[in-house]
């Protein structure tokens, strides 16, 4: 028996399939994505690097000191204790890391520089005082705020405010409202990721994309929200903080110490005037 004899059949190829195709895309500006993405991730990384953040001092010991201060510049009537608390305040930059002595000091500039701003049409008037000082005071206020939040953790600074007799819809609403800040803007870091890998060419619907992360966005933190509800009824949880126990050292009674030196300045020189 002869064995049997396949033909070779031959396909044929579509004519469109063998152009040679040069898609060039339209290129299109990236400054909305590339701008809201930077922004976001210093926002959490600010986040991160809080949660890292290691301090010397208790966290309750520096909210005590960091208001003392703030209410004593803000109420000072002598300009040499405003000298003296930014020349304290600068002194304690000094010691502080690269990293975190750029977020304190940048913010704390840019307020300080806006309030100038607002204040030029003082000059008009004469009067000087307005133009130097209250821009001295917002970066000085800037810096204790800045300072206090990047060498605190953001549990230590929740769990501290109990001690100053918050309420307790105040303290939960601030906790869930940080908590919430990072897990939102890490969604929109993923969404306006997935978009700039997703885009090709010119995107006309930019509007279309930011109202479609915006609501994606919303509908994610309201289910999150219904989520936490949930776990903390399941887990007990009645709405009350209880007051932690407080734990003072060395460092701690420094700082005290310090801040009883100002005020008594500050008391000294406001007799003065």
């Amino acid at each position: 028996m002869k064995p049997e004899t396949q033909e070779n059949t031959q396909i044929q190829i579509p004519a469109w399939m063998k152009k040679e195709e040069n898609y060039q895309p339209e290129t299109d500006r990236e400054g909305f994505l590339r701008k809201t993405t930077l922004s976001l991730f210093s926002v959490l990384s600010r986040f991160h690097h809080n949660i890292a953040a290691v301090s010397l001092f208790s966290t309750w010991t520096k909210l005590a000191a960091g208001l003392a201060v703030i209410v004593m510049t803000a109420c000072a009537r002598n300009v040499m204790f405003v000298y003296l608390v930014s020349a304290v305040v600068l002194a304690v930059m000094v010691f502080l890391p690269l990293k975190v002595l750029r977020a304190v000091f940048l913010p704390a500039a840019s307020a300080a520089l806006f309030s100038a701003l607002l204040c030029l049409p003082s000059i008009l008037s004469g009067s000087f005082y307005s133009l130097i000082f209250i821009p001295l005071r917002v970066f000085i206020s800037v810096c204790v705020v800045n300072l206090i939040s990047t060498t605190s953790p953001w549990n230590e600074i929740t769990r501290s405010l109990k001690i100053f007799h918050l309420p307790d819809v105040v303290i939960l609403t601030f906790d869930l409202t940080l908590k919430f800040i990072a897990v939102s803007g890490k969604r929109c870091m993923d969404l306006l990721n997935a978009l700039k890998l997703r885009s090709i060419g010119k995107n006309h619907g930019k509007a279309d994309a930011l109202g479609g992360i915006s609501g994606t966005t919303f509908l994610r933190a309201k289910e999150n929200g219904e989520e936490v509800y949930q776990a903390m009824q399941c887990r007990g949880f009645d709405g009350t903080y209880r007051r932690s126990s407080l734990s003072v050292h060395a460092y701690d009674m420094i700082l005290l110490a310090a801040v009883i030196c100002l005020l008594c300045i500050f008391v000294y020189l406001e007799r003065a005037v």
